[in-house]
């Protein structure tokens, strides 16, 4: 299976936090780690998100 995202418009500069978040999603759930159906990698990416709005510490460290 190939998950390759790719943004194709400007936004404005802000393409830089959807490359993090896809960079953060492959290593967090798709690197390692074989998925058996769409199903399965669905909800893995479904859980991947809400953890990451909702869960994950946000800001940076000084």
């Amino acid at each position: 299976m190939t998950f390759t995202p790719k943004v194709v418009y400007n936004s404005g500069g802000k393409r830089h936090y959807m490359e993090n978040f896809f960079s953060l999603l492959k290593q967090e759930i798709y690197r390692g780690r074989e998925y058996y159906n769409f199903e399965e990698l669905e909800q893995a990416i479904d859980s991947y998100i809400h953890y990451y709005n909702h869960e994950r510490m946000k800001g940076k460290i000084n």
